[in-house]
């Protein structure tokens, strides 16, 4: 990894006003309508786990034209002009937005358990961070290293608009399968979202036998085949200055 790719991925983050409203914004509704829903009921309608699958949302916003805006701004042509080798920059760019992405998660489950709780005992009881974190983290790197991918491929921050619309026809597949009943179209739906949005569960993994399921195996081979796709991409191109 490279100190000052990843300082300048995170700084590009905060210099664009418009995608921290729209962070903010995704967590904050559904904090929202849990705090209401626990005025009214005191269920709890947003736990830990259900904060989790924020994750996703989060690298959506933060991973949108990692690479590609990059490459349409003409900034590649000055990065690599330094001692930077094209695969310290990828893998740099995948591990701050994995990073990013699960300390905003960590700050949602940690600001959902204390509208719930206070800072009383019962906060430090319900709220682990390390499980928490490592999970959250291990989500993020699953999408991140697809979003990866794609920004490498693609200009600008079209990755997250393939993204999106592969989500939609899941979702429609899943709708079809249940109201239409047309056979076929929820595993086609699962195997979309096992490959744009791979990942395990850290619970689920008790023993070092329990690395060598199908699952953990899916997630190292879809993380590592996009990133080492995205880094053969940057190899193979050359970039001129100035935008596209």
């Amino acid at each position: 990894m490279n100190k000052t790719i990843m300082l300048m991925t995170l700084k590009q983050f905060l210099n664009r006003p418009v995608r921290i409203f729209v962070l903010v914004a995704c967590a904050g509704l559904p904090l929202m309508m849990s705090f209401m829903t626990r005025q009214v009921s005191r269920a709890d309608s947003l736990n830990d786990t259900a904060a989790l699958e924020f994750t996703n949302m989060f690298v959506w916003v933060i991973a949108a034209g990692v690479i590609g805006q990059d490459v349409s701004d003409g900034i590649l042509p000055l990065v690599f002009s330094r001692p930077v080798k094209r695969y310290e920059y990828v893998i740099s760019k995948w591990i701050t937005v994995s990073l990013i992405a699960s300390v905003c998660a960590i700050i949602m489950a940690a600001v959902n358990t204390a509208l719930y709780f206070g800072f009383t005992p019962q906060f430090f009881e319900h709220f682990k961070i390390i499980i928490i974190g490592s999970q959250s983290f291990v989500m993020a790197m699953g999408l991140s290293a697809v979003m990866v991918l794609l920004s490498a491929l693609l200009p600008g921050a079209a990755d997250v608009g393939v993204v999106a619309l592969l989500s939609t026809i899941a979702y429609i597949l899943m709708i079809m399968q249940s109201s239409l009943h047309v056979p076929g179209m929820g595993e086609v739906s699962k195997n979309i979202f096992n490959v744009f949005y791979p990942k395990f569960m850290l619970e689920d993994i008790n023993t070092f036998r329990d690395l060598f399921t199908y699952e953990v195996g899916r997630y190292f081979v879809i993380t590592t085949g996009c990133i080492t796709g995205a880094i053969a991409i940057l190899n193979q191109k050359e970039f001129s200055y100035g935008s596209d």
